[in-house]
């Protein structure tokens, strides 16, 4: 995976990223298992914060996957109303232009939603039906996958261009695959 980079695929700039936060991330949690929750939340909150501070925003990002998972242990009996209140600042988090503080907030702001979706129990039987279950162990397969297809279409496609305007509905069948 660390062979692959923008030089194949425009796309592919995140894939040295990805398998680095995953590698962080198996060996956080080869040594925060057995350590009591509260500690392994503040020992990755902290990660998740010093990755960002020394300029590696999607190693932190990735980290803030496994910060959400063990958050997601923590069974929390709270009134709904708390949950909604935890989805008030993605709006404010997520309207910024690009830089590294917004793709940061960009984290914050899915961690917090995810976090809260998943609260909800007909959110987990939903998400706990085998197909989602599935697809989420294959996403990064499927993205891989996904963008040569996508390039490959688009070029047997690209004679069209020049003969007919392509529409909405032409480029969403681009992204089936």
């Amino acid at each position: 995976a660390l062979l692959l980079s923008e030089h194949l695929m425009p796309t592919f700039w995140c894939i040295d990223d990805f398998v680095l936060a995953s590698l962080l991330v198996f060996l956080m949690q080869l040594v925060l298992q057995k350590q009591k929750l509260w500690l392994a939340i503040t020992v990755t909150l902290t990660t998740v914060i010093l990755l960002y501070l020394f300029g590696f925003v999607w190693l932190s990002a990735g980290v803030m996957g496994y910060l959400l998972r063990l958050l997601l242990k923590q069974k929390i009996n709270i009134h709904p109303l708390f949950w909604s209140i935890l989805l008030l600042p993605i709006p404010w988090l997520i309207r910024r232009g690009e830089c590294p503080l917004t793709y940061f907030y960009n984290g914050i702001a899915c961690l917090l939603l995810i976090y809260v979706v998943f609260q909800w129990p007909p959110c987990q039987k939903i998400f706990a039906f085998p197909p989602f279950a599935f697809s989420g162990t294959v996403a990064l397969e499927a993205f891989m996958l996904h963008v040569p297809i996508f390039e490959l279409i688009r070029s047997l496609l690209s004679p069209l261009y020049s003969q007919f305007s392509l529409n909405i509905f032409h480029y969403a069948l681009l992204i089936i695959p």
